[in-house]
């Protein structure tokens, strides 16, 4: 996978809900991410402005961006497009200020500008983009 080794690598996953704007964790295709990365040995940080706790794995979600980008990090996966996430100069600002990471955006939420900006510090990926290597 993209992703190589995650043992001891720690992920933050930036929205955990089914769709964008929305706090509704049932059915959401980051489940099954989120069941990977712990199998494989990740540690795994949550993000949703929309999800305080996820139901369904019985899990706190953190809600403030400050707090998870506290932490170190290794992995950004960008997997619900929130609006509080598009077009965040802020949330380009808390990325930009971390060391370098990898940075996987699952629902091309960053214009071509951002990822040029990104680029210049860590190693991003874009989901069905092929114009980004």
């Amino acid at each position: 996978m993209i992703l190589g080794n995650l043992k001891g690598k720690k992920v933050l996953l930036l929205g955990v809900s089914y769709r964008s704007n929305v706090g509704d964790t049932r059915y959401t295709p980051v489940e099954p991410f989120y069941n990977y990365l712990l199998k494989d040995g990740a540690k795994v940080l949550l993000h949703d402005p929309y999800v305080r706790f996820w139901e369904e794995l019985e899990l706190e979600v953190d809600e403030s961006l400050d707090k998870v980008f506290d932490s170190a990090l290794d992995i950004v996966a960008i997997t619900t497009a929130h609006e509080e996430y598009d077009n965040s100069e802020y949330l380009i600002n808390l990325l930009m200020n971390k060391d370098r990471l990898f940075i996987l955006d699952t629902v091309g939420l960053f214009s071509n500008l951002q990822i040029q900006r990104l680029r210049k510090k860590h190693k991003i990926r874009v989901v069905g983009r092929g114009d980004i290597n």
